[in-house]
């Protein structure tokens, strides 16, 4: 501890009285200081000597007792914050509190039927089932080949994945596109455009939607 008391006014025997000049404010040879452990002739004491001695308080252990303070409030704030979550019903209002309670009778018997349909698919999953054959539909594929969408170059038409997509599905009614595109290895025709569609999601917007 580096704190220095210094023995004067008050602390010295014998001291001056009011207005009397007779004895020096600082210890003199005739003086004694009335701090603890201050010794004879010393102007200043040790602050942790006389922490010890008058209060018998060692100060390198004081870091000790203030972390047992520090535990303690911490283990009652704790325990007052679980007894408010357990019964304070107005912690359940918010919408980002996950709340688990209790087993109840009817959920007991909706997580046994859980268990034994589980059980029962981890039976049945070395059971080898006959497949059929199934022929798939003919479906005939869109393809494209050498696609440009050509505007003028002062054009406020943007260039990415919408415009992709409606160059593809003929959509475009600006500028002028070339290529082949095919639907099973043959042109186009009227039918297309009017037969032809997609989800178009939107670069902005809210969180919760994915498709507009």
């Amino acid at each position: 501890m580096r704190v220095a008391l210094k023995c004067e006014c008050d602390c010295v025997v014998l001291r001056n009285s009011p207005g009397s000049t007779n004895y020096p404010e600082i210890v003199g040879l005739n003086q004694a200081c009335t701090l603890y452990s201050a010794t004879p002739g010393a102007e200043t004491v040790d602050g942790a000597s006389s922490i010890s001695a008058g209060y018998s308080l060692n100060v390198r252990e004081l870091w000790g007792r203030d972390f047992v303070v520090l535990l303690g409030w911490f283990l009652f704030y704790q325990i007052v914050r679980v007894l408010l979550i357990e019964y304070l019903n107005g912690s359940y209002e918010r919408a980002d509190v996950a709340i688990f309670r209790k087993e109840d009778y009817e959920t007991k018997a909706l997580n046994e039927t859980l268990k034994e349909r589980q059980e029962t698919r981890e039976k049945n999953r070395d059971v080898v089932t006959p497949v059929q054959k199934r022929t798939l539909p003919d479906r005939k594929a869109f393809t494209w080949e050498n696609a440009n969408y050509i505007v003028p170059v002062p054009s406020a038409v943007p260039v990415g994945k919408t415009t992709a997509l409606d160059v593809l599905a003929r959509r475009k009614n600006i500028g002028m596109v070339t290529g082949d595109m095919l639907v099973g290895g043959k042109p186009l025709d009227v039918s297309f455009v009017r037969n032809t569609a997609y989800a178009e999601q939107m670069d902005v917007h809210e969180g919760a939607a994915t498709v507009r």
